[in-house]
């Protein structure tokens, strides 16, 4: 199948649009199918784009020099059947919480998850996996990948191998090992930070609410990276340059800049529980700071821990590939947002039985699937002092 030039290209575009136009309006008006009989020109000349394209990658792909983007093509439909195949999986097996979780969930975040999964296993077991050793030098270097001596490649080396001879494969499954687990501890740090500061500051408020809010304020305005990299160069000339000493300063550094994002979204969460009615009288009955936080604040966030827990696992396979985070991230948020809408229609009916015919509705976009997740725990488990809080709030 030969490959069409650029000359060919454009023409087979116009005919193909113009043959995709006439055909269509044909069909539509025999059938009566209103959608192909009123087809547009611009809708026509897109038929035909992607006719055209589709001959165009089919005969891309058969061509004897196109091996990566055959891999790529291949990658992307087996990591397709891999995500449905673990969706379908995650439907059947497990317990009643993941089953229906992952009933709502699209394919692409159960493929994350897999994903997730895969790359905490190539981490664990980098030592059976891996090929060769990670320091093991071969005689030859620059080795191109691909595996195809007759254009400079190796089969025992897929990937190639680096300027002196190390085999890229084998360096890159070793690398999770240091990827992964720098991210996870790093990830955890700043949660904890973050989450522990953000209601500190909510509960306590006043002064000290003033005074983290205007030092988060003061970090996040300075780019991160360069901020780190300066950081680091500090703490090297300070506590000396051995392996242990630069790993430790490097995830302290990390996770204090990235819990300014989550002390931020911790504060919002927790000002929005202290006004409640429950938390109140928990300071009215004098109980201690650390009952205030960790029961009264952090009790009725038990129904954000799927998405927190999510949350954090992408961001630690993020860290490699900043497509993954906002990928998963956004798809997850999509299938949460669905059983959101739902939980919250019958919240507002049970308002409504509650005060008599007066209701209120959760704002159900993706952006604010979270809040309306934090409500409706609350007031599952609190329906007497939930119910009293929306009121004020309405």
């Amino acid at each position: 199948m030969p490959m069409l030039s650029l000359q060919f290209y454009l023409a087979a575009i116009i005919i193909a649009s113009a043959a995709m136009l006439f055909g269509l309006r044909q069909f539509g008006s025999a059938r009566g199918i209103a959608r192909f009989r009123d087809v547009t020109i611009s809708g026509a000349l897109g038929y035909g784009i992607l006719l055209v394209s589709l001959y165009q990658g089919i005969a891309f792909y058969n061509a004897p020099t196109a091996v990566f983007f055959r891999w790529a093509v291949q990658g992307a439909a087996f990591l397709a059947f891999a995500g449905f195949a673990f969706q379908q999986l995650g439907r059947h097996v497990g317990t009643r919480a993941t089953r229906k979780l992952f009933r709502s969930m699209p394919v692409s975040a159960a493929l994350g998850i897999l994903l997730i999964i895969t790359y905490a296993t190539v981490a664990i077991f980098a030592d059976v996996i891996a090929p060769f050793g990670q320091s093991e030098i071969f005689a030859n270097s620059n080795v191109l990948p691909g595996g195809n001596p007759d254009m400079g490649g190796d089969p025992a080396h897929i990937l190639g191998t680096d300027q002196i001879g190390r085999d890229i494969l084998s360096r890159l499954i070793f690398g999770a090992q240091n990827t992964v687990g720098i991210a996870f501890v790093t990830t955890l740090l700043a949660f904890f930070i973050g989450i522990s500061l953000g209601f500190l500051a909510a509960t306590i408020g006043g002064v000290l609410d003033q005074v983290l809010s205007r030092i988060v304020d003061m970090l996040m305005s300075i780019p991160q990276l360069i901020f780190a990299l300066l950081l680091m160069t500090i703490a090297t000339t300070w506590f000396g340059s051995q392996k242990t000493v630069i790993t430790l300063m490097m995830i302290l550094i990390i996770a204090v800049l990235d819990s300014t994002r989550v002390f931020r979204l911790s504060r919002a969460v927790g000002m929005n529980i202290v006004v409640m009615d429950f938390f109140e009288a928990a300071k009215l009955r004098g109980e201690k700071m650390s009952y205030l936080i960790f029961r009264e604040t952090v009790s009725p966030l038990q129904g954000l821990g799927v998405a927190v827990s999510l949350a954090g696992a992408v961001w630690i396979v993020a860290r490699g590939d900043p497509l993954v985070l906002a990928t998963l991230t956004l798809n997850y948020c999509e299938s949460l947002a669905g059983e959101s809408r739902q939980r919250g229609d019958r919240l507002v009916q049970r308002n409504k039985q509650i005060r008599d015919g007066r209701s209120q509705r959760f704002p159900m976009t993706t952006s604010a699937f979270a809040a309306t997740v934090l409500f409706g725990s609350m007031i599952r488990e609190r329906p007497s002092t939930a119910g009293a809080g929306n009121g004020n709030g309405g």
